[in-house]
């Protein structure tokens, strides 16, 4: 079932999986993740990894698409440590809440950052991207990862920022 939430079909996909994943337990089991299940959308999936007792998120997996996005390799960094544009804080606020509360959310971003390059001055970049956050539990039952798939707008008009908490499936 997709949710009207959603406007591109990529977060759809990805939210069928997880509701298809929640047949087993919800929030779902990382351990039931398999990233070649939905391979189509690995370069719009970014993977993190919580730090018990820290509210810094560590980036495990980036899809190419995301490094192109953001114009940065960021596998293995501290979303802090990323250059996120004006929200920054907003959305480093969401991925928290979603790891302290167990709950997906949904957001829109304008994103405006300078991309450094080696030669010359610095790059602007100006877009919008759409972007689902999942949490992801372990063994225990603790929020160990966060799921998140991102698109990138084709054009840089929306809003500047929008959010949503997004319900999971009643007991499928």
């Amino acid at each position: 079932m997709s949710n009207q939430l959603f406007h591109a079909d990529e977060l759809s996909e990805f939210w069928a999986y997880v509701e298809g994943l929640c047949a087993k337990a919800c929030p779902p089991r990382f351990r039931d993740f398999e990233l070649m299940d939905i391979y189509r959308l690995a370069r719009n999936i970014v993977i993190l990894d919580t730090e018990s007792g820290s509210e810094r998120l560590k980036v495990r997996f980036a899809g190419i698409h995301v490094v192109e996005m953001f114009g940065l390799e960021t596998t293995g960094l501290f979303m802090d440590e990323i250059d996120l544009g004006i929200h920054k804080e907003d959305l480093l606020r969401i991925y928290n809440q979603s790891a302290i509360e167990g709950l997906p959310y949904w957001t829109c971003a304008k994103v405006e950052t300078s991309v450094g390059q080696s030669a010359g001055p610095a790059k602007k970049l100006l877009f919008h991207y759409e972007r689902l956050v999942v949490p992801f539990q372990d063994e225990h039952g603790s929020i160990s990862n966060l799921v998140s798939i991102l698109i990138r707008r084709p054009t840089a008009e929306g809003p500047d920022f929008e959010v949503e908490q997004v319900a999971f499936p009643k007991n499928m």
